[in-house]
């Protein structure tokens, strides 16, 4: 699901794509967690029954036996190479990144501050509470979905906040926003919202036989329908696996592609957007519902979150950077054959 890369994302990482909406605000909340890429591969299964508040749960003890097989134990050497195969360069990558940036805070003489959970946890909760207009209850609650969706379990769940905290710290003082950034994030604040279903593929063939379905239904709910199933069946786009639906697209936005951008001013609710040529392809874009930007509680307020959120959105951009900087220069060399294998799979 492409959710907001977050500009106040605490999680940034190096390795995904950017989605073409990144900076957009979201619903469905892959978002928070993966901001500039593989900070959590998506999980295949259901979160584990009474695995508790994720924001409050440590890592599990390591165990010498990780499994047993009909009371016998099952070896780590028997699931390594299959867990290699399957997500070890996500796992190396961040694991290199980590040491990366252990290593630039100890030559900068930069300790984290003793409470870094603490302020990263608050800063991601309020993040999505903020752009996702929800309570701090449902913010925990969407925050625990995302997490069990993307595999970001006690263990990497707490690196992952650990990693933006040192990203963070080192770009602290470079992300000082200037005037224009302010009032930009002012103008988001107080822009009108839409939801939206979005489809992504490579050809414009494809897109417009996607489109020429959907436009078979008269019914707006139906073809928001039919756009869901072609969406998780067919799109290149993050926002696939919660049916192309993505919330609090603002046109104000400049993280929003422009041709995104013009065709849903020109739409009305249930209507369909001709193929749209974007960088990561083709796409259409379906327009559910439009929200008027919620009234502000006082020019100090506003000021007052746009100055905030156009920090955190500088400080994202540089953290990206940081990130992809530092792994690029880095020789991360593997050498067990399963996780070179499927290292090499993805360079």
């Amino acid at each position: 699901m492409l959710l907001r890369s977050l500009a106040s994302s605490p999680c940034p990482a190096p390795s995904l794509k950017a989605s073409p909406l990144a900076g957009v605000a979201p619903a469905v909340l892959a978002f928070v967690l993966c901001h500039a890429g593989g900070c959590a591969a998506p999980g295949t299964g259901p979160s584990r029954p009474g695995a508790g508040n994720p924001t409050t749960q440590g890592p599990a003890a390591r165990v010498p036996t990780p499994a047993l097989l009909n009371s016998q134990p099952l070896a780590q050497a028997a699931l390594l190479p299959a867990l290699f195969e399957l997500a070890g360069p996500q796992a190396l990558e961040e694991a290199a990144l980590d040491a990366l940036l252990e290593q630039q805070l100890s030559v900068a003489g930069m300790p984290l501050p003793a409470d870094w959970q603490a302020q990263e946890e608050s800063l991601l909760l309020a993040s999505i509470a903020t752009e996702a207009s929800t309570t701090p209850d449902d913010a925990s609650r969407l925050l625990t979905q995302v997490r069990a969706r993307r595999a970001l379990g006690p263990a990497r769940y707490l690196a992952q906040l650990r990693r933006t905290a040192m990203l963070r710290a080192l770009v602290a003082q470079e992300a000082a926003p200037t005037q224009a950034d302010v009032s930009r994030e002012l103008a988001l604040l107080q822009s009108d919202r839409a939801r939206i279903r979005l489809l992504v593929v490579p050809s414009q063939a494809q897109a417009q036989s996607a489109r020429e379905q959907v436009l078979m239904d008269q019914d707006p709910l139906g073809r928001a329908a039919r756009l869901s199933v072609l969406a998780q069946r067919s799109s290149t786009d993050p926002s696939a696996s919660a049916g192309g639906l993505i919330e609090g697209v603002s046109a104000e936005d400049p993280a929003v592609p422009l041709a995104l951008r013009t065709a849903l001013a020109q739409l009305a609710p249930g209507e369909v957007s001709g193929v749209l040529a974007l960088d990561a392809g083709f796409a259409i874009a379906l327009l559910e519902a439009r929200t008027p930007a919620t009234p502000s509680q006082g020019q100090s307020t506003s000021q007052e979150q746009a100055q905030a959120r156009a920090t955190l959105r500088l400080q994202r951009i540089a953290m990206d950077r940081l990130a992809q900087r530092l792994l690029a220069a880095a020789n991360i060399t593997p050498l067990d054959a399963s996780l070179l294998w499927s290292w090499e799979q993805t360079r």
